[in-house]
């Protein structure tokens, strides 16, 4: 259900949108769609290396000075740039593109290798002063079509901040290996295959709305006052049908349900035949907003806030004969690669309050003003002691006359500021952003992040929180009625990882819920009041202990 926000669509989504229409993309708007643009520049002849052979099959970067563009109101934006360079949009930061023509309904498997990397030069480091550079380079690869030819563009950033040594480096030499392959991305089902009616075309159905990922309690008493004959139903037909929250994806050719989708749940006290006073479903929902592991961004997770609605729905009915149940799913039965003790936990605050230019998928969060301070509270257990976190924020500023910044403190110590450059107040200048990504010593219980806002002298100048997000490492110990989970650090190919959750008991259940339309019970082994399963990591597992 769509709110009463303003689409947020530029005018660039427009014309994608748009062109979109027929699955054909001209260039120009491929262009925009992937929000690049080529940075001004003088001319400048390009560089020749003189007694330097480029091993065969690798590629050489030729960096030159960054360049400068001016605002309407005079003001000055600095960008990095090599011959042949975009730069995208958002983060200010040069990418290599390529676009390679492909086969019908195949895509592109891409890396780099022989990379070889030059410190920044000391201007090349002021421009990103304020920006966040990853310690790897990602490769990515996204597919379109155009003039009824399919393509792969692959696209990196080649700068990265090392690893060991933490220095800012520029990428000056790689080879790109490409390999096509058949898409793995699932398509839309051909119009012959879409369902002929939709799910809720007949029976007796019940909405109801989950606002966050979890596990939800259906009561008796509830479908009761609903309006559903709870008396005269068997128990065993009761279920619930959705898809998960999330927005839809813009893209046409990503992968959606094309209806509701039965999900397996628990129904406790189905056992008699009757559903009675005290009898209730349980079942796993996700929320409206969802999570994305990317090892590019600050503390590895970055979140993708619902910007149409903040709720997510699900189905009830007694109607479609004999439901699936939760079943149980056993442990793997490798050899042990990895013991885990500690999970990772993510949590984020964002509000959509504000709209700039009433249009456009971006809303500002808190306005920093008059008032030019706020705190936001996090509540945290089990914080794995001497472990690092990361907070990370989202900020935006409006000034035309001078720079303006953002300091944030968490739980009273200043962990970090960004400078915000001045606009010129055009259309796609009517305010400026920055991110500041901070790592941090946490502690259990409540975590205040509080954040400031300077106007650098110009009294007009407003400031607005984006988002907060806090990704940190906690104890796998049971805390509170549901606890979610997750772990990192055991992800590889062959990979067996032990799960082992503290203050546990014979109660407990542990579900899991990587695929949340299609939860599964995991076996567990109690020993004392510690439950451990154990599960191939060879992907990303999500489970939730209860």
């Amino acid at each position: 259900m769509l709110n009463n926000k303003p689409l947020k669509s530029s005018l660039l989504a427009l014309a994608w949108g748009c062109a979109l229409m027929n699955g054909e993309v001209s260039a120009q708007v491929r262009q925009q769609q992937n929000a690049v643009r080529q940075v001004a520049r003088p001319v400048v002849a390009t560089p020749q290396i003189e007694k330097e052979r480029v091993p065969e099959g690798s590629e050489r970067i030729f960096w030159l000075e960054p360049a400068t563009e001016k605002g309407f109101d005079g003001s000055e934006r600095s960008f990095l740039r090599f011959t042949e360079s975009v730069t995208d949009f958002e983060s200010g930061l040069p990418q290599v593109f390529k676009n390679v023509a492909v086969g019908q309904g195949n895509t592109l498997r891409a890396s780099i290798d022989r990379l070889k990397f030059e410190p920044l030069t000391i201007a090349e480091r002021s421009v990103l002063a304020d920006r966040v550079v990853p310690s790897e380079i990602a490769v990515s690869v996204r597919d379109y079509r155009e003039r009824k030819r399919s393509f792969s563009s692959i696209s990196f950033v080649p700068i990265r901040k090392n690893p060991s040594t933490g220095q800012l480096e520029k990428l000056v030499e790689f080879r790109l290996n490409l390999l096509e392959v058949p898409s793995a991305v699932k398509k839309a089902a051909p119009a012959n295959n879409f369902s002929s009616s939709s799910q809720l075309a007949s029976g007796d159905w019940f909405k109801v709305a989950v606002s966050q990922d979890g596990l939800y309690r259906i009561t008796y008493e509830q479908l009761r006052d609903m309006g559903m004959n709870v008396d005269a139903i068997d128990p065993r037909t009761l279920t619930v049908f959705g898809n998960g929250g999330g927005m839809l994806p813009q893209l046409n050719s990503a992968f959606r349900h094309d209806d509701l989708v039965q999900n397996p749940i628990l129904v406790v006290g189905e056992e008699d035949g009757q559903f009675n006073a005290g009898d209730h479903i349980i079942f796993y929902g996700k929320g409206p907003h969802r999570w994305e592991r990317d090892a590019t961004v600050c503390g590895g997770f970055r979140h993708v806030f619902n910007i149409y609605d903040d709720k997510a729905y699900y189905f009830v009915t007694a109607d479609r004969g004999l439901a699936p149940r939760v079943s149980t799913r056993a442990s793997s039965t490798g050899a042990t690669t990895h013991v885990l003790t500690s999970f990772v936990d993510h949590q984020f605050h964002e509000q959509d309050l504000s709209n700039l230019i009433g249009s456009g998928r971006l809303w500002m969060g808190e306005l920093f003003d008059i008032q030019a301070s706020h705190s936001v509270d996090f509540g945290l257990s089990n914080v794995r002691s001497g472990s690092s976190a990361h907070v990370n924020a989202q900020f935006y500023a409006k000034s035309f006359t001078a720079s303006t910044s953002f300091s944030m403190k968490v739980n009273g110590n200043t962990v970090g500021s960004v400078t915000i450059p001045s606009v010129s107040g055009g259309y796609n200048r009517n305010a400026a952003g920055a991110s500041i990504c901070a790592p941090v010593q946490l502690s259990s219980g409540n975590t205040s992040v509080n954040l400031t806002y300077s106007k650098g002298g110009n009294p007009n100048a407003q400031g607005w929180l984006d988002f907060i997000s806090i990704v940190c490492l906690r104890d796998l110990t049971m805390a509170g009625t549901q606890m979610a989970f997750r772990d990192t650090s055991s992800l590889g190919v062959g990979n067996v990882a032990e799960f082992r959750l503290g203050n546990a008991s014979s109660a407990t259940r542990i579900w899991e819920t990587t695929d949340p339309t299609n939860v599964r019970q995991m076996a567990i082994t109690l020993s004392g009041n510690t439950a451990s399963f154990k599960v191939n990591t060879d992907s990303l597992r999500q489970f939730i202990a209860f």
